[in-house]
């Protein structure tokens, strides 16, 4: 298997990739990225759901200026 980093882990967790994607891109089990970075994929997943929020506040303020 590929040496796996707990930043890379959260990086691409933060992207919206599965932990199935993640475990194929490092050719190690879903098991194995589940326990060993479970921290790190919630870590990715907050920082996804964060600026997934922030980019649908300047849409909507984008939308709102632009229609006054």
């Amino acid at each position: 298997p590929v040496a796996v980093s707990g930043d890379k882990v959260a990086m691409l967790s933060s992207f919206g990739c599965s932990t199935v994607e993640i475990a194929r891109l490092h050719n190690c089990s879903e098991t194995t990225i589940r326990t060993k970075f479970r921290e790190e994929i919630e870590r990715g997943r907050e920082n996804m759901r964060i600026k997934l929020r922030q980019l649908q506040w300047k849409q909507h303020f984008h939308f709102s200026s632009a229609h006054q």
